[in-house]
């Protein structure tokens, strides 16, 4: 153990702290949270959406733009991790709470079928576990940690596995 790890676990860790308002109603719709214990908590509140109109009436998940944010706010936490002193492991959970009726959102899919709807209120997919962190991890390199997690999301939507990820396991989003 690393004496700059030692020394935050004493002191306690660093909390940055990033809330975000909505303007027209004045409620936090994303935070992360660092508790003492190490536990990085990020939470959204918006990037799930609620569509009307020329879309869909159904409750949808932006495909691209929630694998990517997924991928640029672990990549994120895990850079910080890595500035305190702490190399791994680490545990990344990924939970999706309210859930239940949503669709996975694809192409131009106007009325998306029946089996595609999640059937469940939470979506807890198993944890990624990450033996050493690298010293300034990427996009790409979080991608491929994540894929199993992301494409269990797929999975709970109907799908076999995430359509953004090619063969070699690249997170390359589908346009």
């Amino acid at each position: 153990m690393s004496r700059q790890y030692k020394r935050s676990m004493i002191r306690g860790l660093p909390r940055p702290r990033r809330f975000e308002i909505a303007q027209s109603n004045h409620l936090c719709t994303r935070y992360t949270q660092v508790f003492r214990n190490g536990i990085i908590e990020g939470v959204d509140t918006v990037m799930l959406r609620r569509e009307k109109g020329d879309r869909t009436d159904a409750n949808w998940i932006p495909n691209i733009a929630f694998e990517g944010k997924v991928i640029e706010y672990t990549r994120h936490y895990l850079a910080e991790l890595v500035s305190w002193g702490i190399p791994g492991p680490v545990l990344v959970m990924l939970s999706l709470i309210g859930v239940r009726d949503y669709v996975m959102g694809v192409d131009n899919m106007i009325d998306p079928p029946a089996y595609a709807a999640i059937d469940r209120d939470m979506i807890a997919v198993p944890e990624t576990w990450i033996e050493e962190l690298p010293a300034n991890p990427t996009d790409e390199w979080v991608a491929k940690m994540l894929r199993g997690a992301l494409d269990a999301v797929w999975q709970a939507a109907g799908f076999p596995k995430s359509l953004n990820f090619t063969a070699e396991g690249e997170w390359k989003p589908r346009r």
